[in-house]
């Protein structure tokens, strides 16, 4: 496992960094977070709640995803 970077990465810097790091890793306006692992009872809320809403979405065009799916949300 690699030192989280102290100063501020572009987007193509922290994709590289993840790369070639092991561990799981947030990406924030230029800061890297280390994202710990979850408990058991975190994934059984996680996978109580998926399975909710995949019951409250059948037949819609929605899609739900659990932990790990890497996401860039553009600026409002």
């Amino acid at each position: 496992m690699s030192a989280i970077p102290k100063h501020k990465l572009t987007i193509e810097q922290y994709i590289e960094f993840d790369k070639n790091n092991e561990g799981r890793w947030e990406y924030f306006a230029g800061d890297v977070f280390d994202m710990a692992g979850g408990s058991i009872n975190h994934n059984r809320i996680s996978r109580n709640l998926v399975a909710r809403l995949e019951q409250k979405l059948e037949g819609r065009s929605c899609e739900v995803f659990t932990e790990g799916m890497r996401l860039k949300v553009p600026k409002a």
